[in-house]
């Protein structure tokens, strides 16, 4: 399986997801990708291995999280692949899968910025 990374301006470098811890992502202080905002819940959403491909779950979020335009529903987590678009809170995060040999702080040409999110 090829590394995956979130690349997101909340964070100070693209964000290497790992086989084997959860990747929060939220207003809480532990989150690996934290969003200081009331848009965002503390616990909003979380990346998961599964053992085969990595995984997006919202956590019962108040603003709920969006993958590539479709909602991502409570205890129905969705696979990740690369290009995919999150929408957590209004802010977008960008998934990238490492070709071999690219290091994850190279060639991210992706761009991560606020999007509006209608209202449901």
């Amino acid at each position: 399986m090829r590394p995956h990374v979130l690349i997101s301006p909340l964070l100070p470098e693209p964000l290497l997801l790992s086989h084997d811890a959860k990747c929060g992502i939220g207003r809480d202080e532990t989150s690996a990708v934290q969003i200081k905002t009331d848009e965002v819940s503390r616990r909003h959403a979380e990346i998961v291995w599964n053992g085969r491909c990595f995984l997006i779950q919202d956590l019962g979020s108040t603003n709920g999280t969006s993958l590539n335009g479709r909602p991502v529903l409570p205890a129905q987590p969705v696979p990740l692949f690369d290009k995919d678009r999150l929408v957590i809170g209004g802010f977008e995060v960008n998934v990238k899968v490492l070709n071999p040999g690219e290091i994850p702080e190279e060639n991210l040409e992706g761009k991560t910025r606020r999007v509006r999110v209608p209202k449901k």
